[in-house]
Order: C-alpha cells, then sequence, then structure tokens
C-alpha cells in the first residue's frame, strides 16, 4: 500500500513541475527518451546492489530507489502523453493509446510469469533477484530508444518561454476541451 501512495504523491508532484519545464519544447521526443531513461537508473543500480552483494542494498535503499523511480514515472507521465497526442491524430490518439495500454499490460502478465518461472526454478534468493532487476532495467533502458523511431512533426506552441501560473492554466483548460482525453484519463480513476 505504501508503494501505491509514493507513486500516486510522485505522479502528482512531478507531473505538474514536468508538464512547466517542457511546455515550450516544440520537439517532446528527446525529453520523452530522457525521462524514460532516467526511470531506468535506480531500477539498473538496485541490480546492481544486490548483484555485487553490497550493504546498501536493503529496504531502505530498495525504498529511496523507488522514490527516485517513482519521481521519474511522475515527470514521464505528462510529457510522454503530450508527446504521444502531438504524433497521432486526434481521432487516431485514442485508439493508440489503448493499443499501447493493451500491450503494457499483456507485458506485466508476462513479465509475471516469466518472475514466477525463475522463482520456482532458482528459488527467491539475492543473486535472481538482482537478475530480475537488471533485466527489468535494462529492459526499459533499451526500449527508451524506441522512440527514436517515431516522426514527431514540429507543432507551433503558443509560448516559446516555459509556462508561468497563468498560461498554465490556460493550458489545463485546453485540455479539458479534449472530451476523449478526458473520457480516457477518467479511466484511470481508481489510481
Amino acid at each position: 500500500c505504501l508503494f501505491t501512495v509514493v507513486i500516486s504523491l510522485a505522479a502528482a508532484l512531478f507531473s505538474p513541475a514536468a508538464s512547466l519545464l517542457t511546455s515550450h519544447m516544440k520537439r517532446k521526443k528527446k525529453a520523452v527518451i530522457l525521462l524514460h531513461v532516467m526511470t531506468s537508473f535506480p531500477v539498473i543500480v538496485y541490480g546492481i546492489l544486490l548483484l555485487c552483494g553490497s550493504r546498501f542494498s536493503g529496504l531502505v535503499s530498495f525504498f529511496v530507489l523507488y522514490c527516485f523511480f517513482a519521481a521519474f514515472i511522475g515527470a514521464t507521465v505528462p510529457v510522454w502523453q503530450n508527446f504521444l497526442v502531438k504524433i497521432f491524430s486526434e481521432r487516431k490518439s485514442m485508439k493508440a493509446l489503448s493499443v499501447m495500454f493493451i500491450f503494457q499490460t499483456v507485458g506485466r502478465i508476462i513479465g509475471g510469469f516469466l518472475i514466477a518461472g525463475a522463482i520456482e526454478k532458482y528459488a527467491l534468493n539475492t543473486k535472481s533477484a538482482a537478475l530480475v532487476f537488471l533485466g527489468s532495467g535494462i529492459l526499459f533502458f533499451l526500449g527508451s530508444f524506441c522512440f527514436l523511431f517515431v516522426k514527431e512533426e514540429e507543432v507551433s506552441v503558443l509560448r516559446q518561454k516555459r509556462h508561468s501560473a497563468g498560461s498554465f492554466f490556460l493550458a489545463v483548460k485546453e485540455i479539458f476541451k479534449n472530451r476523449n482525453f478526458i473520457f480516457f484519463a477518467l479511466s484511470g480513476m481508481e489510481t
């Protein structure tokens, strides 16, 4: 339960900050890649700590690194969503997001079975846990670069400067005009 609170709190705190820092960018692909790469680092670092048998591989280190992971996820989500609605037409964006979330869900299910199989075969020990963390982090890191294959059109932005409080609220007002996105966002209310 604590980890759900941390990820939700990080999303609430870091999503607006990421939006403010990237709002002026005409292209978001580099920011999306960088944030995905940064998200993979806490997972890889914990895997390395476990593999090396570091005295810093305990629960406190796990929680601290999880907080970093959650912060990076919180910062990634709005930039990633903004990027996606820029590369797909408004008509196709909901379908594209749905397809992506279906594949993510299938990936989680397959990953769960792979982890369960690894635990059953190799027992849960520090080395096997390290390999799960390293494998997950490395796959996340490598997956970050899949965005390189996406063609992003340069779009005009209303402002070339970062948001001010007034322009931020104006942008939020524009978001609420996209009914399809609002319906999609409501699908995550249980979080």
